[in-house]
């Protein structure tokens, strides 16, 4: 009896570790959109190449998490690696208060001096019909070098480097939508609190439908890693989302699966003990 109770508890113990667990481990970037929470390439061209490897020499000193990360590489001009994660977020207007958006993110030495792996979030909202300027989509990408912002600082090389976004905190450009013109890569640079509140009342109503991290265009010869990314905001049921990005072969067990070993191992130990 005591035995079947040891074990009832240890299941229990095993749900709840599975549904606390810190990350989903992400092995390989789908070719195309698959499903929600499934990261794929987004956007990568001839020249520019989005792979997950095991960290070693430089990159693995101070690395988020162990042992890999993706990596994205550029070589041209036209060459661009970008790979990103679908999800029902929510509307604009209800989530980017309390959106937080983290990532770690390691840059290379060599090639052009500004660029660094950056953040994009791309909304929608498919009741707006137009184009260009008017049309009901835009993205809004984060680059390192324009934080803090008003200055403009290049990126520091071969260490790892941590970004946290929410509200008020990080500066944005943005593409055509609602209303913006694109900048294309240049000011206005604003918060996501700023572009609620110039944007067209549309934006309010669209819905976060990506979040993406890459390489653009017109940064030469790039080697950049990333990890450790985690999408989350309050309101309502809230949002909760984290990625460890490792090689395939070479996966951590997330801390649910050692949880669940641990508890095996003692109701065998208990098991023998009444035997």
């Amino acid at each position: 009896m005591k035995f079947q109770k040891f074990m009832q508890y240890a299941m229990m113990a095993g749900v709840f570790a599975a549904t606390s667990a810190q990350a989903s481990t992400v092995t390989a970037f789908d070719t195309a959109f698959v499903a929600n929470g499934r990261w794929f390439n987004t956007d990568t061209r001839p020249g520019g190449a989005a792979t997950i490897q095991t960290l070693s020499g430089a990159a693995a000193v101070g690395a988020p998490l162990p042992t890999g990360a993706a990596k994205l590489t550029t070589t041209t001009g036209p060459s661009k690696a970008e790979v990103g994660v679908n999800n029902s977020y929510g509307r604009a207007g209800d989530i980017l208060r309390s959106l937080d958006v983290h990532f770690a993110y390691y840059k290379v030495a060599g090639g052009d001096a500004a660029p660094a792996p950056s953040l994009k979030l791309s909304f929608l909202n498919p009741a707006v019909s137009g184009s260009g300027a008017n049309r009901g989509f835009i993205t809004l990408i984060w680059e390192a070098y324009v934080q803090p912002f008003p200055s403009f600082v290049n990126p520091t090389t071969d260490v790892w480097t941590d970004v946290d976004v929410d509200f008020t905190n990080g500066r944005f450009w943005g593409t055509n939508g609602f209303g913006n013109t694109s900048s294309a890569g240049g000011a206005p640079y604003r918060s996501l609190q700023d572009w609620l509140s110039v944007l067209s009342t549309d934006f309010a109503d669209a819905s976060l439908v990506n979040v993406a991290i890459g390489l653009g265009t017109n940064n030469l010869n790039q080697v950049g890693y990333f990890d450790d990314v985690r999408i989350s905001h309050s309101f309502g049921n809230g949002f909760s989302a984290s990625y460890d990005f490792e090689a395939a072969g070479n996966r951590v067990p997330e801390p649910a699966s050692l949880a669940l070993v641990g508890l095996s191992l003692a109701a065998l130990l208990l098991s023998r003990r009444r035997s």
